[in-house]
């Protein structure tokens, strides 16, 4: 009898986990998240690159919010003009897929303490020489939902899109739908306009455990080694919109 009750209540469990709620969602993000600048972090994340991340993010709206919550979700979407997605979801509950970060980045830059090659001494730009990499669903949003192409994109950008992707695991929609609305980036800094850096998507699952961050939006990717000094501590900065920054600094070990 205590048996037949164990098995019954591990059926009751898994049932209720695997509820799916389905709605007709007005917005493809459900979730905005928000940074405090003085929690940016950045870790170096192999030999030529490394990732920007906070260990503190605040969820600040979801498509599922009440009252103020729900007045402050429905404000982003129309900020981000996410308004019109009109399709149906199947989200488990109380997750938060399509998650982004609403900061209003106007540009990143990376500095040297020591000198990079003869072209770039020391406290000089490096943003030439460092390809960003992450991905956004903003340009589909502004695209009328508009799939993206299939332009060519190195294996890093698929890596960091297969991370965005493990929200997929708890909805219906499929990691190729996904990864039709997240629009991946791939551009040197020097050339990243504003619309390339609105509604970053975050992730969870990049392998940084030394510092073991949470939310990561980005992947900063030098495209050629030192030629001169090789052990370099970098000043990472984001500058936003509103007249503020975020920066944090590491040493990177090429």
């Amino acid at each position: 009898m205590k048996k037949t009750l164990i098995i019954f209540s591990l059926i009751l469990l898994l049932n209720s986990c695997d509820r799916l709620d389905r709605d007709i969602s007005q917005s493809f993000v459900l979730a905005y998240f928000q940074m405090e600048n003085e929690n940016f972090q950045v870790s170096q994340l192999d030999s030529a690159s490394v990732v920007m991340y906070t260990k503190e993010a605040t969820m600040i709206g979801n498509w599922k919010s009440i009252g103020k919550v729900k007045k402050r979700y429905t404000a982003l979407a129309e900020k981000y003009g996410d308004v019109s997605y009109n399709r149906e979801i199947s989200v488990y509950h109380e997750h938060y897929i399509n998650p982004v970060v609403d900061i209003d980045i106007k540009n990143i830059q990376v500095v040297s303490n020591n000198d990079y090659d003869e072209r770039h001494p020391a406290g000089s730009d490096l943003s030439d020489m460092i390809k960003y990499i992450g991905a956004s669903p903003y340009r589909f949003i502004q695209n009328n939902y508009a799939k993206r192409t299939s332009d060519p994109v190195s294996e890093r950008s698929i890596l960091y899109f297969d991370n965005i992707a493990c929200y997929t695991i708890l909805s219906s929609i499929s990691e190729e739908e996904l990864l039709q609305g997240y629009y991946l980036i791939e551009k040197r800094l020097s050339d990243l306009d504003i619309d390339d850096l609105k509604m970053i998507g975050i992730c969870s699952s990049i392998n940084y455990e030394k510092e073991g961050g949470i939310f990561s939006f980005g992947i900063l990717e030098f495209t050629q080694p030192p030629t001169l000094e090789k052990t370099h501590t970098l000043k990472v900065t984001m500058n936003l919109l509103d007249g503020t920054k975020a920066e944090d600094t590491v040493v990177m070990n090429f």
